[in-house]
């Protein structure tokens, strides 16, 4: 089964020779690196455009960590400084009306503003219309379109009441103070603000407030002791990976031969195979596919089948707990060397990543259900396109007139060679 296209991408450097597409400074071996995935000039797929920890952070940021590939094989402190910067909240400055200023938690600070328009040129991506100069727009950083990503955030702007209206698709969860360029502009303009555009916050009450601190407090203990299991499995399994990354290829490849493995049946990237290593190590070797003979790679919060029914078909194989085996060794001096006792564990999971990957997963797939819909609906819109049509007889003109414009023809009164009936 192949694994879902996502947005970005986290690993461990490689190499030193990848070069940070912000700062333009080298990216040592085994530091943890992020990249924006972008379409390719030279071959039809996607290629990764690297850059460090802080400055991917300074120019990108995903809604959750469900957009992020590979981050559930990243080791468990790297995982909790990817939730930091997501879930970090700025403390904007306030305006008051005795000019003091006040600490507000707001996620406005950076991503959008506000300002009067320079010119006619811009169009609101709501409406599609023209915003006249020196109107008041709003604007959104958008990271994540295929240009945003390709060149960096981009200014996409709006008006003030089509801002209002798709605030919460925006995801402006903000006091409209918090705005930036909200002190720069006129004081009647700002009283107009905000009246038209209500901040979320202020209709929040105090009691609702500390309910969900009080079932907060409830979950802490729990949380606690499934954090460190899975600090505890993720440090295992990268002690494994060390040792692992010592072996030659051909040392690699006998692992999968001594257990019943074909060559062709094998993951294809090296790194793959080290990773499959690691967690054969840690969890126990996993029953090859009923179907197709090939291996289950963990991937997101279950196993999936990397082997093919034939030379164009991947499997589309999948399960949560493959049932697991005692690694075979072809040698008993590695054996000693890693010091290997089966003990039979299950992998955890972490809930709040798979929740999030299987929200992405589903909001992607009626996505795409919705864009065959339009698809269909302007194909079939405008299957008589160009054609100019007449009619006479009992029917209604009106309907009839109705049914033509639906089809993307014309009516005509006058019949003349260019009337198609």
């Amino acid at each position: 089964m192949e694994p879902l296209d996502l947005p970005y991408l986290a690993e461990y450097s490689k190499t030193g020779r990848a070069v940070c597409k912000k700062c333009r400074d080298p990216i040592d071996k085994d530091m943890l690196r992020l990249a924006v995935m972008v379409q390719s000039p030279f071959f039809d797929g996607r290629t990764p455009k690297w850059h460090h920890f802080e400055c991917f952070f300074d120019r990108y940021l995903p809604r959750n960590v469900g957009e992020i590939k590979n981050y559930e094989l990243l080791r468990y402190e790297d995982q909790k400084l990817i939730d930091q910067m997501l879930t970090k909240q700025k403390q904007v400055p306030v305006p008051q009306k005795n000019n003091r200023k006040r600490k507000v938690e707001g996620n406005a600070s950076e991503d959008f503003f506000v300002e009067y328009s320079k010119s006619n040129r811009a169009a609101c991506i709501s409406c599609q219309e023209k915003i006249d100069k020196n109107e008041i727009r709003i604007g959104k950083l958008d990271r994540d379109s295929e240009k945003a990503r390709r060149c960096g955030p981009l200014k996409r702007w709006l008006h003030v009441d089509c801002f209002q209206d798709n605030s919460d698709d925006l995801g402006f969860m903000s006091p409209v103070e918090t705005l930036n360029g909200f002190d720069v502009i006129k004081e009647a303009d700002q009283k107009k603000l905000q009246k038209k555009i209500l901040s979320p916050t202020k209709v929040v009450k105090k009691q609702t407030k500390i309910e969900v601190l009080n079932n907060d407090v409830k979950k802490v203990k729990s949380n606690n002791n499934h954090e460190k299991a899975l600090k505890k499995q993720s440090d295992l399994i990268y002690l494994n990976l060390e040792m692992i990354k010592s072996l030659s290829k051909n040392q690699i490849i006998s692992f999968f031969k001594k257990n019943g493995v074909e060559y062709d049946k094998m993951p294809e990237s090296i790194s793959c195979r080290k990773e499959f290593l690691a967690d054969a190590l840690t969890f126990g070797w996993p029953k090859n596919c009923d179907k197709c003979g090939g291996c289950f790679i963990f991937n997101g919060w279950r196993y999936i089948c990397c082997g093919h029914y034939d030379e164009w078909t991947p499997c589309a194989n999948e399960t949560e707990k493959p049932s697991r085996s005692a690694v075979q060794f072809s040698d008993d001096k590695l054996c000693e060397q890693f010091g290997y006792k089966f003990i039979k564990r299950e992998r955890l999971i972490d809930t709040m990543f798979k929740s999030k990957f299987q929200q992405n997963l589903l909001e992607k797939q009626l996505k795409q259900i919705k864009n065959d819909r339009d698809d269909n609906e302007e194909q079939g819109n405008s299957v008589l396109s160009g054609y100019a049509i007449t009619y006479l007889g009992k029917e209604k003109l009106a309907s009839v007139k109705k049914k033509i414009e639906k089809l993307g023809a014309k009516y005509r009164k006058d019949i003349n060679p260019a009337i198609l009936c």
